[in-house]
This record gives structure tokens, sequence and C-alpha cells, in this order.
């Protein structure tokens, strides 16, 4: 990850040099993921405000939600849920407004992640149902998100036999995700 933060942090210089404020953004948001890795939450919370604040001026909305969704991140890595919440809001909503469905999935499913860690799981049930009306048409590592978060709602209101049904099928999605990307290497 050091490496990264590197070559990421040479990335976000070439593309100022360019003033390409999307790219910029992504850099920042790619030094940022990064550090909050390196556990340097401080430096995180600063690159993705800069990120931020760079998204909110290139009007890219994809960079936007990139960049609210980093700041929750960081947010539930602090353990402030509360805030957390309110950045996956702005970032679920952008994502409606420019109909990205597989985005608006992805936002979905990270607040189902808070409302679960909130004991929330009426909201929890209603985010997961709003991510996957269809579960079998999502992207495979969304669909496997799905399946895990199901299974963890599932365990927490004690309905074990669809916990485990879902875990196991969460479980052999990400088997099969695995063997494909060791085929292709």
């Amino acid at each position: 990850h050091e490496l990264a933060l590197q070559h990421f942090e040479e990335a976000a210089r070439l593309y100022q040099q360019l003033d390409s404020l999307s790219a910029q953004v992504n850099a920042l948001i790619n030094i940022g993921d990064s550090q909050l890795v390196l556990k340097q939450q401080e430096k995180a919370k600063d690159t993705y405000n800069k990120a931020l604040k760079l998204a909110v001026d290139s009007e890219d909305p994809y960079m936007l939600i990139s960049a609210y969704v980093s700041l929750s991140e960081l947010a539930l890595e602090q353990g402030d849920l509360d805030q957390s919440e309110q950045l996956l809001i702005k970032a679920h909503q952008l994502a409606s407004q420019v109909s990205a469905q597989s985005i608006k999935s992805e936002t979905a499913l990270f607040l189902a992640t808070v409302f679960i860690k909130k004991q929330n799981y009426s909201a929890a049930k209603n985010m997961l149902d709003e991510a996957a009306p269809e579960p079998d048409k999502l992207a495979a590592y969304l669909k496997r998100k799905h399946l895990a978060l199901s299974a963890e709602l599932a365990a927490l209101e004690q309905e074990w036999q669809r916990a485990y049904q879902l875990e196991k099928t969460a479980n052999q999605l990400e088997v099969a995700q695995l063997n494909l990307s060791l085929i292709h290497i």
C-alpha cells in the first residue's frame, strides 16, 4: 500500500498539471483509500475532503458520489455511523438522479451495512430490496455483497436456515469468481 500511495500521489500531481479535475479526484480518492488502509485516518480525511472539493468544482456527479462514499467509509471506520449514513444518503440520492443503476445498487448496499450496524433492520431490508429488486441481474461482486448482507440480516433476526443458505450461496459465488480470475491469469 505504501508503493500504491506513492504512485497515486504521482498520478495526482500529473493530473493537476493537466488540469483534469475528474482524474485528480479519482487519484485523491485512491490516495485516501491507501491512507485509510495504512491507518492514517487524519491524512485520509484531509485527502478525501480535497477530493470532495474538486468533485464539486468539476461538477462530475460520479466523482462526487465516489467522494461521498469514501468519506462515509472513513466515518464508518471511525465509528461515526450517523455521519456515514448522511454521506451515503447523499451519494445514493445522486446515483438515483443520474440513473446509474450499478452505483445506486452499490450505495444502497453500503447503506444497508450501516443500517445493520445501527440495528435498524427494517431500513436495512428496504435498502437490500432497493439495491436488487432482481438480485440475479446484479454484477457478480454486488450479488455476492447482497447475499452476504442478506445472510447477516437473517442471522441477526435468528432465521438460521435462511442465513445458512444465503451465506452458502454467497461463498459459492465467491469461489466461482476466484476460480474464474485464476483462469484468466
